[in-house]
This record gives C-alpha cells, sequence and structure tokens, in this order.
C-alpha cells in the first residue's frame, strides 16, 4: 500500500536510521478519492461502469446502468470533497473497544 500511495505521490520515503515515510503534499490537499485511486486497481462498484473495459454486451436492456452511474459519481465527489486533515480530526470523538482498533463503541 506504501509503495502504491508512492508511486501516487501522496507520500514520500526516506531511508535510513531516521528515515520513513511521510505526506508528499499537506493533508488538506490530500483526498480520500486520491488514496483510493492510488490503492484500487477498480474503483467503480460494478464492471459495466469501467470505460476500459469496453461496453457492456447487456447494455441496450440494462434499467440499472445509469442508476450506477449517479452512485459511481455520488462516491467520487464525496470522498473527492473528504481531505485527509477532515478525516483524521473526527478520530478523536471515537473511543478504542476492548477488540482493539478504533470504532464507536455502543452498547447493546
Amino acid at each position: 500500500i506504501l509503495a502504491k500511495l508512492r508511486k501516487a505521490g501522496l507520500i514520500s520515503s526516506t531511508r535510513g536510521r531516521r528515515g520513513g515515510y511521510r505526506l508528499a503534499r499537506c493533508s488538506e490537499k490530500i483526498s480520500v478519492w486520491d488514496m483510493v485511486k492510488a490503492v484500487e486497481s477498480q474503483t467503480h462498484s460494478v464492471k459495466c461502469q469501467n470505460e476500459s473495459i469496453g461496453t457492456c454486451y447487456f447494455a441496450a436492456a440494462c434499467i440499472s446502468g445509469d442508476a450506477w452511474a449517479v452512485i459511481d459519481e455520488s462516491i467520487r465527489e464525496a470522498l473527492s470533497d473528504l481531505s485527509l486533515s477532515k478525516l483524521v480530526s473526527n478520530v478523536e470523538s471515537f473511543q478504542m473497544c476492548p477488540v482493539g482498533g478504533v470504532r464507536e463503541c455502543r452498547s447493546g
């Protein structure tokens, strides 16, 4: 994952004892969509929405293609508007659960 993020120009790496990974741009300028595009090979909800695959054999009779296009665009817009800094700012409102990981704990 880190190699893919580095290749996309979202993080940079430094070798050596004081090396490691750091953001290549400020967190306000990195969107969650940028990160998804960098690490996922398929960013469409369904294969038929991927233009690089070509037209689906059933496209003429498909009644859900337009709906999937709207869904995919909504996801892209929402994740493009959500910066890494906004995402991280919400972490403080979550509690650690006994099983580990960051998630919201609710009774029941």
